[in-house]
């Protein structure tokens, strides 16, 4: 997992830019609109993710593996759930925290 250099400053200036990418190697990605698989989100995660989706709105999700890990609403609210999934995964959250 590439969690320094070049692709970690690719990906926090993305990130801060709510800018679509991809990092294979990463196993991160963003999108700009809707996702509709919730992936391995839990109940209450899910439920949440499908009602911003489904109601006001998602401008931004960030994908750790095929799961959403973190999205923006369109009134600029960011949530990212505090659910573990791994090791990987609690970095990439670390990073949506820090720099959405």
């Amino acid at each position: 997992m590439a969690t320094h250099g070049a692709a970690r400053r690719r990906t926090i200036s993305a990130l801060t830019r709510r800018e679509a990418f991809r990092r294979p190697g990463f196993a991160m990605s963003a999108t700009t609109g809707k996702v509709w698989d919730a992936g391995r989100l839990s109940d209450d995660d899910r439920k949440a993710f499908e009602a911003d989706r489904d109601g006001a709105g998602i401008t931004y999700t960030v994908l750790s593996w095929a799961t959403p890990i973190a999205w923006v609403t369109t009134d600029g609210t960011v949530r990212v759930p505090d659910t573990y999934y791994s090791r990987t995964t609690s970095t990439h959250q670390g990073l949506c925290r820090t720099y959405l």
